[in-house]
């Protein structure tokens, strides 16, 4: 998906919100046109937070979690779904060893969602967009597809709070057959390497987004609410 695609992803699943009852979600309403949305998307990150950037990216964020979650939910991926094999080398079913059901659902969602950011790096580099896409990545990730390593959530810890967003974000999901199959809640040392995909080498614009968007959490979550709790990858 390129920068134009992505940013009408933001304006449905925005407008997505003004159907809740959440009281937080209600600030959509008070936001900005869809030009506007976009122009903010577009400007770039500098030293620290415009006041017009900080005035859209709780909701923006909001709304991006909720779109990748009824994704998961209804089976969907962003973009054709061969382009997770283009990209990482597998499609979810193969590295799983799963065919189908909710938990390949939420795989292929959010892989799908991750090889999809891949073209935005070249279109709109440090930009506001790309920010956010990365923030709304490792944020779900750091619960969901952890990378292995010295600091990461309990396996009880991490089931719990899987449970409790699916159920928050994807009610009509079928959460305990999702925890079931899920095999990266399995205690053994022979899964952890399930939450990333062996396959080729990625793309180096991958690796620029990756590293970008990192440093510019740091920048652009300073004062937002953190969806997920004190999670790391």
């Amino acid at each position: 998906m390129h920068a134009e695609q992505w940013i009408q992803e933001i304006n449905r699943s925005v407008g997505e919100l003004d159907k809740t009852n959440d009281p937080v979600n209600q600030m959509y309403k008070h936001m900005c046109s869809p030009d506007e949305l976009r122009e903010i998307m577009l400007s770039q990150v500098q030293d620290q937070v415009t006041a017009n950037q900080d005035r859209v990216l709780p909701v923006i964020k909001e709304g991006l979690m909720r779109s990748l979650f009824r994704h998961a939910a209804q089976g969907k991926t962003f973009g054709p779904e061969s382009r997770i094999k283009e990209v990482f080398g597998k499609n979810v079913q193969d590295n799983y060893g799963i065919a189908n059901g909710p938990f390949i659902n939420v795989a292929k969602a959010y892989w799908s969602f991750r090889a999809e950011v891949q073209d935005v790096p070249n279109e709109a580099p440090g930009s506001l967009l790309l920010g956010v896409l990365a923030y709304v990545e490792q944020t779900f990730a750091s619960v969901f597809f952890p990378t292995p390593g010295p600091v990461s959530l309990p396996t009880s810890l991490r089931r719990q709070t899987q449970k409790e967003l699916i159920q928050k974000y994807a009610p009509e999901m079928d959460v305990e057959s999702y925890l079931e199959q899920n095999p990266m809640l399995k205690e053994s040392e022979s899964m952890k390497s399930l939450g990333r995909f062996v396959g080729k080498v990625v793309s180096s614009s991958f690796l620029v987004w990756f590293a970008w968007g990192t440093a510019a959490l740091i920048m652009i979550a300073i004062g937002f609410m953190i969806y997920f709790g004190p999670a790391s990858r």
